[in-house]
């Protein structure tokens, strides 16, 4: 589904990303993972055409999106989940997710109050009004609403309570499983990573230091790059 073959970027004279590559096989949930700092934004935001990569190659489905921006990737089936949640505020939950929808289309599909019921019941409520484990389910559920083929999740467990980190990780597993669709998650709430993940990508200082299936994920490796 996506390709990512020696990626740089730098912040100026800043170097962040160091010739990294991965590879997201299709109707699989992979977790990238690191400690704060080592580049995993950075990596999504370029992933989605937020910001472009010095060097390096991105391809989706087979198709070069390296010098695409970022609403051409979006119409090729890719959606983004930024860290902390970035909600309207002022709009209310219905309006919210009415940004999300492709041009021409006015209807919020069902389908995403049928993953969040909250929703449905808060449609008229501010996006400000909402708890931040509301807010984290809308700000997933806008994502939803042009039925991505590929999301891109960051830090949706930060700062959630845990019945709603469980709720988001039983959404997202049978987005993967019964819908087909292809995450690419940015955690490090271990727990969640070992219950719904497939496979892991681990970073370090801009590098890419370990990849393998989630069963892969040892102690050691946890205890080197995970642990603060």
């Amino acid at each position: 589904m996506l390709t990512v073959d020696n990626i740089n970027f730098s912040y100026g004279n800043v170097q962040a990303l160091f010739e990294v590559s991965l590879e997201v096989p299709q109707n699989t949930m992979v977790c990238l993972m690191g400690r704060n700092g080592v580049g995993k934004t950075t990596l999504v935001r370029t992933i989605m055409g937020l910001s472009r990569s010095s060097s390096g190659h991105i391809s989706f489905q087979d198709q070069d999106i390296t010098t695409k921006p970022a609403y051409q990737r979006a119409r090729l089936g890719m959606g983004y989940v930024p860290q902390g949640r970035q909600i309207f505020t002022k709009l209310t939950v219905e309006e919210n997710l009415q940004t999300g929808l492709p041009r021409g289309q006015t209807a919020v599909p069902e389908s995403v109050f049928d993953y969040f019921p909250v929703l449905a019941e808060m449609k008229s409520r501010f996006g400000g009004d909402l708890s931040g484990g509301q807010q984290q389910q809308l700000s997933i559920a806008r994502a939803l609403v042009t039925d991505p083929e590929f999301l891109i999740l960051d830090e949706p467990t930060e700062g959630i309570q845990p019945n709603i980190i469980q709720r988001i990780g039983e959404v997202l597993k049978r987005l993967s499983q019964e819908q087909g669709k292809t995450i690419l998650i940015v955690e490090q709430y271990l727990d969640f990573v070992k219950t719904y993940c497939d496979q892991f990508v681990l970073m370090n200082r801009g590098r890419v230091v370990a990849a393998d299936a989630i069963g892969g994920l040892t102690d050691n490796l946890v205890s080197e790059y995970l642990h603060v």
